[in-house]
């Protein structure tokens, strides 16, 4: 449930296109988010940092479009 905010956060941020320095600190979080995700959480801390940067982007490029 955390994790479906960050994404709508993510979303309106690009809706109205948000500078890099406040898009980031929500894909950290979403790496942090994903420990707890049973699947997920078992792979290494690179792995999850490459898949919440492209959770972030997807979701920014999404808001972005609709903006």
């Amino acid at each position: 449930m955390i994790g479906a905010f960050f994404l709508l956060a993510l979303v309106a941020a690009g809706f109205v296109q948000a500078p890099a320095w406040l898009i980031l600190p929500f894909a950290g979080a979403l790496v942090l988010i994903s420990r707890f995700i049973p699947l997920i959480g078992r792979i290494g801390w690179m792995l999850r940092a490459l898949l919440s940067l492209a959770v972030t982007a997807m979701a920014y490029g999404l808001g972005a479009s609709f903006g």
